[in-house]
């Protein structure tokens, strides 16, 4: 098994660089892969704790940092 994290900025490219590790591993290697972002289950989580809607005017940004960090 292998795990790779792909971290950086919003429209940094990490879901280009993760669909294309998807297809290298599907197509060459012939393996299973499993795609996650975390910023979803942050999101969900914190939607939870702060009573945040989900909009993006309203996010509750430190909280979203701090979770991260």
């Amino acid at each position: 098994m292998k795990i790779i994290l792909i971290g950086g900025k919003a429209n940094s490219g990490k879901d280009s660089t993760a669909d294309y590790i998807t297809k290298y591993y599907r197509e060459k290697k012939h393996l299973d892969v499993v795609n996650i972002q975390i910023a979803y289950y942050i999101k969900m989580y914190a939607k939870q704790i702060a009573k945040w809607d989900g909009d993006n005017e309203t996010k509750p940004r430190q909280l979203l940092q701090d979770l991260l960090t």
